[in-house]
């Protein structure tokens, strides 16, 4: 018995060590993602048809190992509800093709990893071979959750990001296309002095128009794969302005107003619960208390003593 909790001791702390130095490794950057932006602004020169996707050059090249797991772990069906949330959510430094591997990838690292702290604080407790395996597998269940919950938080913050910039970059959007009359000078403008969510997401579209694709398409892919309908709502107009030659400014500063007053409305909610919560535990240790005081008398009154 305790020879088999030696083992799974030792297979534990290997997977751990494993694991951390699979997700600390940083390999070297390839150039491909940096030259691809020329080479299809060349292809769209040349008269072909060209359809360009937001490129990703921050992020390290993939291994080969974690290629070709990310391979054996998407060989199933393809999910593209999840695909579009981990665009959404903007953790990975990965090509969009290989954003679910990856996800896989970090699903199952962090889920061996767990499997070894719990194996690892099973034997460190003196627990049996039933309790190490039953900690391992709650392990492997919470870190399998974990890069999940990564993602809904991701997704989260980001749209409250968005929330709060879309009124004043709708109001400089506005006075550039009154000034200009170009919804690409405007762009470009704004997204030169502001920073950003939002102006990342028109930086993207920018980016792609520059890379040989229209501009009104690449405002529509940006639209679909943002997570706040409002920022939408931004770049559709943007596309109209575009596609039909409508003055868009009075819409930009319309949706500018509306924003504007429901996150101040959503605000003021959450200030309303944050105090409802607050107030909440005080009321529970005070309530008790003035019963207390309040029937301690009864007894003498009641009995008459």
């Amino acid at each position: 018995m305790t020879e088999a909790l030696r083992v799974l001791a030792a297979v534990g702390t290997g997977a751990c060590v494993l694991t951390a130095l699979a997700l600390l490794h940083r390999p070297r950057r390839r150039l491909a993602g940096r030259v691809r932006p020329y080479a299809v602004a060349a292809t769209a020169a040349l008269g072909r048809a060209t359809v360009a996707a937001p490129v990703r050059t921050g992020g390290p090249a993939p291994d080969p190992w974690r290629a070709h797991l990310g391979r054996l772990l998407q060989a199933g069906t393809p999910d593209p509800v999840l695909q579009a949330r981990l665009a959404q959510a903007g953790l990975y430094r990965v090509a969009d093709a290989d954003l679910v591997a990856e996800h896989r990838i970090r699903q199952v690292l962090l889920g061996l990893a767990g499997a070894g702290l719990g194996l690892v604080a099973g034997v460190g407790v003196g627990l049996g071979v039933g309790g190490s395996l039953g900690l391992a597998v709650l392990g492997v269940v919470a870190g399998g959750l974990r890069p999940t919950a990564a993602v809904d938080a991701a997704i989260e913050q980001r749209r409250d990001r968005l929330r709060a910039e879309v009124p004043a970059l709708c109001h400089l959007l506005a006075l550039r296309l009154r000034a200009s009359g170009s919804v690409v000078q405007a762009m470009s403008h704004t997204i030169a002095r502001s920073r950003g969510q939002l102006v990342g997401e028109l930086a993207d579209a920018l980016a792609q128009h520059r890379a040989g694709r229209p501009l009104e398409e690449a405002l529509d892919a940006v639209a679909l794969a943002t997570p706040e309908p409002e920022a939408a709502r931004v770049h559709r107009l943007l596309a109209g302005a575009i596609s039909h030659g409508l003055d868009v400014a009075p819409e930009l500063l319309r949706l500018s107003a509306e924003v504007r007053q429901t996150h101040l409305t959503r605000l003021r909610r959450q200030a309303t619960a944050r105090r409802a919560a607050i107030l909440l535990p005080t009321v529970g240790i005070l309530a008790p208390l003035m019963l207390l005081f309040i029937a301690a008398p009864l007894p003498s009154l009641v009995l008459g003593s």
